[in-house]
């Protein structure tokens, strides 16, 4: 999409999956937020937060004296959060619509300077040019307190996923969604990004998840192949021909126990800003 847009949707479907990539990636999560040193009381600002899975689990942490602010760019996503907080009695969420691709958009929020303990961010930059996300990083840091941390997961090397026994069909699919996606590998760009703004990156991690079938982990790519593979059709970043080979594969592996997908690298950071 030339106009870089969220190339998914936010469709009930789509939450579904949302869910269960959430289960997949929800221990490496909660490892990276103890090496930030998330706990009880602090504030955390939860960018791009889509339905709000990870809000409510940070909702959890800080308890309720503490606060999550929870902005997403779209209008659904942030109800189905608000409603979800109002049924779980977790008051200590705060929902915003906000557009990151818009100027000054977090400074928008009216959120005070210097008041977030943590800021969180899981594969929301890879959706911004760079020169925004350079905009957003600036103004995420001066909300962040003295001694505040940035942690986000987001992809690296997009085109090195792959799989196994044969792997071929892969490249021309993983291109297309590639294609679509403003900074597919924004993992690799944030570090210097976040440092030009101020930040110190102290950890730094990469994590390819291997996953075969029959596994809730497979779950995770066959329902985004699923869900979201044709679109590559339909906007013209891939041929019939190349889907139908890819599909043919796809489906062939589910029933050969030797099947592997290796998932797209995702880079884990934890950056701070100085006491």
């Amino acid at each position: 999409m030339l106009n870089y847009d969220y190339i998914f949707t936010d469709k009930d479907e789509e939450l579904a999956r949302l869910v269960q990539q959430h289960r997949v990636w929800f221990y490496d999560t909660q490892l990276l937020w103890q090496r930030a040193a998330l706990r009880k009381g602090m504030t955390v600002l939860d960018v791009g937060c889509g339905p709000g899975l990870v809000s409510l689990d940070l909702a959890r942490a800080v308890g309720s004296s503490g606060r999550v602010i929870a902005v997403d760019w779209s209008e659904k996503s942030i109800g189905r959060l608000a409603e979800a907080a109002r049924k779980k009695r977790l008051a200590q969420i705060q929902t915003h619509i906000c557009d990151l691709r818009s100027p000054n958009a977090i400074r928008a929020l009216g959120i005070d300077l210097s008041s977030v303990d943590l800021v969180f961010g899981r594969w929301v930059f890879m959706y911004l040019q760079i020169e925004t996300i350079v905009h957003v990083v600036e103004e995420l840091v001066g909300l962040m307190s003295s001694g505040a941390s940035l942690a986000v997961q987001e992809y690296g090397n997009y085109l090195s996923v792959s799989m196994y026994p044969n792997g071929d069909p892969l490249r021309p699919v993983a291109e297309g969604f590639r294609a679509g996606i403003a900074t597919p590998e924004a993992g690799l760009h944030l570090p210097e990004i976040i440092s030009r703004c101020g930040l110190t990156v102290w950890d730094e991690q990469e994590i390819v998840k291997k996953v075969h079938p029959g596994t809730e982990a497979w779950v995770w790519p066959d329902k985004f192949f699923t869900l979201h593979g044709r679109t590559l059709l339909e906007e013209g970043r891939l041929s019939k021909e190349e889907w139908d080979r890819f599909e043919h594969v796809w489906k062939a592996m589910h029933k050969d126990p030797r099947s592997v997908f290796s998932a797209w690298p995702t880079r884990q950071l934890i950056a701070k800003k100085a006491s």
